[in-house]
């Protein structure tokens, strides 16, 4: 199964990596852009500075880049601990699939929804003992 498959560890670093690259780019040219125009600063103290910012639409775009990334990084974190958990393709199915769906569009809700399924069915399984959760 593609969970378990010996590369899925490192092909699920491709996508974010890419995207993480996409983002590095542009923050830089963001910024570059703004230094050269003479732009006010950005404010990410304030709310009002935040909302100001997203008027942007290139702006809009990094800030979505930067969602994508860590979507798919804690999608990877989901599927690589219920492995190393032991979870069943049946569980793989039923949880974490839809979990995973669900972190795509309201990210921490599916995190939370994976982590409560995660404590009910696989935490009392696991022994407590040698119980090491390997992220990365």
């Amino acid at each position: 199964m593609l969970p378990r498959w010996k590369w899925t560890p490192a092909l699920t670093l491709v996508a974010p990596v890419f995207h993480a690259v996409l983002y590095t780019s542009g923050m830089i040219l963001l910024n570059l852009h703004q230094t050269a125009s003479g732009d006010e600063a950005i404010d990410l103290t304030s709310y009002h500075g935040v909302v100001t910012m997203f008027t942007n639409p290139n702006v809009v775009f990094v800030g979505w880049v930067h969602y994508v990334v860590f979507d798919c990084l804690v999608g990877r974190m989901m599927v690589m601990d219920s492995v190393q958990l032991g979870a069943s393709i049946t569980f793989h199915i039923l949880v974490v699939v839809p979990s995973l769906l669900l972190t795509l569009m309201a990210g921490p809700m599916g995190w939370l929804t994976y982590m409560g399924f995660r404590q009910i069915f696989l935490i009392p399984s696991a022994k407590s003992e040698t119980f090491k959760v390997k992220l990365f």
